[in-house]
C-alpha cells in the first residue's frame, strides 16, 4: 500500500482491521509486549506520568506546523550558511543526517543541535541485524545505544514536568505528551520514552536517506534543478 489515504487507514485500523507484529529486536529494544500483545505492566506511581495516550494531533501537519513554526525554516537556513556555502566539496549524506537529526531534537525533545548521533545509528541498523547478543555485535551496541536514549528522554520529561509545573511554555512533543490531560488516560514515562524514541528513530536515517538520494538524482538532471530554482517544477 502506498499514499496518504493508505497509510491512514492501515495508522487507524491497528486495533480493528490490522494486527501490528514486531520482530524480536523491535520487541527488545523499545520494550514492546511479545506477539500475544500482552499488557503492559501496571506502573508505580512513581514511574507514572500525567502523559496522554493520544499524541497524533501534533504529529499532523498542521500541529507539526504549529509546534515548529519558522523554526524548520531557520534551522535549515542555518544549515546550509554553516556547512555548505563557500565550500567547494561538501559530504552530503553525513550532513543531511545532522540536519534531520537536529529537526528531530527540536521537535520531540525540545533541544537545539543533534543528540544522540551514533546511538541512534546504531539503533537503526540494530534492529535489522541478527538478536545475538555478545560485546561488539550490531544487536549488542544497539541495545546500549537503547539504554542510553531512554535515559536521556526520561530526564528530559523530567524537566518537562518541572517546568510545566511553573508555569512555562513549552512547545515540543514531550511538553505536548506530559502537559496534555485528555480523559485520564495517562502512560508511563517509560513508555513515553519508548514512544519518542521510535518516532526518533523512524524519521531519522530514512528521512537523511531520501534527502541524500534527492540530492544526488537532481545534481544528476541540471534541468530539472533549474526548473527547481526557478519555481516552475511541475509533476
Amino acid at each position: 500500500l502506498c499514499g496518504p489515504g493508505a497509510n491512514k487507514f492501515v495508522s487507524t485500523n491497528e486495533t480493528k482491521l490490522v494486527k501490528v507484529s514486531y520482530m524480536k529486536t523491535q520487541r527488545r529494544f523499545f520494550i514492546i509486549p511479545d506477539q500475544r500483545h500482552a499488557p503492559m505492566p501496571k506502573p508505580t506511581q512513581e514511574a507514572a506520568s500525567a502523559a496522554p495516550v493520544k499524541i497524533l494531533g501534533i504529529l499532523k501537519p498542521e500541529g507539526i506546523s504549529r509546534y515548529m513554526g519558522n523554526k524548520i525554516e531557520s534551522t535549515m537556513n542555518q544549515h546550509f550558511i554553516t556547512h555548505w556555502e563557500g565550500k567547494k566539496e561538501v559530504k552530503v549524506y553525513p550532513l543531511v543526517k545532522a540536519f534531520s537529526l537536529t529537526l528531530g531534537c527540536q521537535f520531540f525533545l525540545g533541544i537545539d543541535g543533534p543528540k544522540f548521533a551514533s546511538e541512534f545509528e546504531n539503533l537503526y541498523f540494530g534492529i535489522y541485524s541478527v538478536p545475538v547478543n555478545f560485546p561488539g555485535s550490531t544487536y549488542h551496541r544497539a541495545l546500549k545505544a537503547a539504554a542510553a536514549i531512554r535515559k536521556e528522554i526520561q530526564i528530559l520529561i523530567k524537566e518537562k514536568i518541572d517546568a510545566l509545573s511553573k508555569g512555562q511554555v513549552v512547545d515540543d512533543l514531550i511538553a505536548h505528551v506530559v502537559g496534555a490531560e485528555q480523559d485520564g488516560k495517562y502512560v508511563p514515562r517509560l513508555e513515553i520514552s519508548n514512544i519518542i524514541m521510535g518516532l526518533m528513530n523512524s524519521s531519522h536515517m530514512p528521512i537523511a536517506t531520501t534527502l541524500a538520494f534527492m540530492i544526488k538524482h537532481i545534481g544528476q538532471r541540471p534541468a530539472i534543478y533549474q526548473k527547481i530554482l526557478s519555481g516552475n517544477l511541475r509533476y
